[in-house]
């Protein structure tokens, strides 16, 4: 790939320059291509489901299964693709079939309409999208929680209003996030578990006088059953892709939030860790520069995500009973949201698989600009019997008495707070350097945890 940068990078990867510049170069392709494998699938179903009313013979039958089992291949090797000159995929699917076959080609649709057509296509396709989206969330958990067992004993700073506030350690934050991204893992098994039923059969929502069983397209496509309610499922079409890209926005938000931790504790001014050059891009000026461009790209998909995701919700909100047209756009939408989301979890994987964790600088960071003040406080609580609120003030003075430079509160400063508020706090000076260890601080919060 061509680039105006990369001298001062060890290691670069192609796909993730795509990746970062994907909004630049990439071209949507029409909603219809994203289906036409579903479609197909959807055709092959409900042949099978006429072959059995009676409404197909059987050399009809086969015909047009061989006839879509070529359009499958021909898909996939990318000869047979949307023509915009048709209205939809369905249409023109229709059309090749007749074309191929003649008359029988035209009884596809008998027992059918659009409707409970397209909407099976996008329940396919949502749940095609939905289970890889969710085995990729499910292996970047594996790699957070991985990584958390192994920074458990990391010392890190916590932080509130991005100011350092309390001992943690680099595994409990990776774990956190781990534990994000497993409800948004069950998010998506919800949604899948709550769709598993085919919309086919429901035709324009008041179903039709063919005695056509939606129970063998139900089988055939693998969903559980079929739909209850005709009029249900057309009138909602587009609920299944509304509720998945709710799904997908919470995992965006959090992968958002992911994304901006590692760009801030990646910066100079932190200095945590180290991201791999593979993941970073170059400046076409200034020549010392690695950018976290891919987790901001990150951090953009997820707006744009959270918007398309808060569009199809409003698009469903206002829906008569029965079919209305405005639902089309729902396809779009849902294609948008699982394009924007689709690599997000492999490379936030590949990134944190990949850092370098500079350990001395999160430790030095937790020892100093009183970070250990607030466990010193509840230590002295634990032990010394003070109520909190006294405790808290005592801690609050003592910081004020000491060096801001060493970031820890002295002998001398916390004596000069106790005698001032007349507290009497038996606390030798090594017992106070030991409580604002914050190694000290961490064992102590696991041992009472079980940790």
């Amino acid at each position: 790939m061509s680039r105006l940068w990369g001298g001062a990078h060890t290691s670069s990867d192609d796909d993730a320059v795509a990746f970062a510049s994907s909004s630049d170069v990439s071209y949507r392709e029409a909603p219809e291509n994203a289906i036409v494998v579903h479609d197909i699938a959807t055709n092959l179903a409900h042949a099978k489901a006429l072959r059995q009313a009676g409404l197909l013979t059987s050399e009809e039958h086969k015909a047009i299964e061989k006839e879509l089992s070529k359009l499958k291949e021909s898909h996939e090797s990318g000869q047979f693709v949307f023509d915009p000159s048709f209205e939809d995929i369905h249409s023109q699917i229709e059309s090749k079939l007749t074309e191929t076959i003649g008359e029988s080609g035209k009884k596809i649709h008998t027992g059918r309409s659009r409707n409970d057509q397209v909407t099976t296509d996008m329940f396919l396709y949502s749940r095609e999208h939905a289970n890889e989206m969710l085995q990729q969330i499910l292996d970047l958990v594996s790699v957070l929680e991985t990584l958390s067992r192994q920074h458990q004993n990391t010392i890190c700073p916590g932080y509130t209003h991005y100011q350092k506030a309390v001992v943690t350690s680099f595994g409990e934050i990776l774990e956190a996030y781990a534990t994000m991204f497993s409800r948004d893992a069950q998010r998506i098994k919800d949604v899948i578990s709550l769709f598993d039923y085919s919309p086919l059969g429901a035709a324009t929502g008041y179903e039709s006088l063919m005695a056509v069983d939606p129970g063998i397209a139900a089988k055939e496509l693998n969903f559980s059953e079929s739909y209850k309610n005709s009029i249900d499922v057309i009138t909602t079409r587009g609920e299944f892709e509304g509720s998945l890209a709710h799904a997908l926005s919470m995992f965006a938000t959090h992968a958002s939030m992911l994304a901006q931790t590692l760009i801030v504790f990646s910066s100079q001014a932190y200095g945590f860790i180290t991201l791999d050059d593979a993941y970073t891009t170059g400046s076409s000026v200034m020549p010392q520069k690695k950018n976290p461009d891919i987790l901001e790209i990150v951090k953009a998909k997820s707006v744009l995500v959270q918007s398309l995701s808060s569009s199809l919700q409003n698009l469903l909100q206002s829906a008569y009973v029965g079919f209305n047209r405005d639902s089309q756009y729902s396809k779009k939408i849902i294609v948008d949201v699982v394009n924007e989301v689709a690599r997000i979890p492999e490379f936030l994987s590949a990134i944190v698989s990949t850092m370098h964790v500079n350990k001395a600088s999160m430790k030095t960071a937790a020892s100093k600009d009183f970070v250990t003040s607030t466990g010193l406080m509840e230590l002295i609580v634990q032990n010394k019997g003070i109520a909190l609120r006294d405790a808290k003030q005592l801690i609050e003075k003592a910081v004020a008495f000491s060096d801001i430079v060493d970031g820890t509160i002295s002998f001398d400063a916390f004596q000069k707070a106790a005698n001032e508020m007349q507290v009497d706090v038996d606390l030798t000076e090594n017992v106070l350097k030991e409580w604002q260890d914050p190694t000290y601080q961490l064992d102590v919060r696991r041992r009472r945890f079980g940790v």
